[in-house]
């Protein structure tokens, strides 16, 4: 398989990156009431068929709407308190990203560290595309099985994960520590307001996602790797759009919410 290999790279890469793009709109927009709605379908349906299957298996004397019903109200209890904590989870996951990327960001305004740092959504659109250039891909690798995209894309996560370990072992002591406390506050903010403020938590998660993968997409399908000259090599820029990108879908989720509220009463 002489060539075919190589643009076939690049397409598993377009269409990730398209779909990764689709869903962060659709995250941004109508993220809460999309997740919201998914999970107690999915708790009610499985709570359904687990209550029939169970009155069936276990030969209970009871009427089979009634199992089939507790089951529904079991599982959909387990459903929405499992998603909870995954809302929190995921929440704590991307406000850590946030404030890493502040602390990356701030970073470069100090002349002591000559580390080359890009943006975390340009990093990320990185390990996603695959663009190998037909010069820098020699004959033996083209007719062995190296450039299978599984492959490929495991070379792109390696290379990825050494960046990431040369730039924290350029970085002085003091910035690895705030990079620590910022990962484990953002995780622990994420918990926390999912605990207390369930809504408010479900919005940020989905727009802040939402915000990232939308970055993602544009980064990898307009910028080539990051390798063309572009805003995308600007971590301040970078951070600015992911908030922007993120408040926006704050808002028009929040208007929409409130919209359904009021008619509904």
């Amino acid at each position: 398989m002489p060539f075919e290999s190589i643009p076939a790279l690049a397409s598993e890469s377009q269409t990730l990156l398209i779909m990764s793009g689709i869903c962060g709109i659709l995250l941004l927009m109508v993220g809460g009431a999309v997740i919201r709605m998914g999970v107690a379908l999915a708790g009610l349906v499985l709570g359904t068929l687990a209550g029939w299957i169970a009155w069936g298996s276990l030969e209970i004397p009871v009427p089979s709407w009634l199992m089939m019903a507790l089951g529904a109200i079991v599982f959909l209890c387990f459903a929405l308190l499992l998603a909870r904590f995954v809302t929190g989870l995921l929440l704590g996951i991307i406000v850590a990203g946030w404030l890493v990327a502040v602390v990356l960001t701030w970073s470069l305004f100090d002349p002591q560290i000559e580390a080359s740092i890009r943006p975390l959504p340009t990093w990320i659109a990185s390990t996603l595309v695959q663009q190998d250039d037909l010069e820098e891909v020699s004959q033996d690798e083209l007719d062995s099985e190296s450039v299978h995209a599984g492959v490929a894309m495991h070379d792109s996560l390696q290379r990825s994960w050494k960046e990431a370990n040369e730039l924290w072992s350029a970085l002085p002591s003091i910035y690895r520590l705030m990079l620590g406390m910022a990962a484990a506050s953002g995780l622990a903010l994420g918990l926390l307001t999912a605990l207390f403020l369930p809504r408010s938590a479900l919005l940020l998660m989905t727009t802040g996602w939402g915000g990232l993968l939308l970055l993602i997409s544009g980064i990898g399908l307009l910028g080539s790797d990051g390798r063309i000259d572009g805003p995308w090599q600007s971590s301040i820029a970078m951070l600015i759009a992911w908030t922007a990108l993120s408040a926006i879908g704050w808002a028009v989720q929040r208007s929409l919410d409130t919209r359904d509220r009021n008619e509904a009463s």
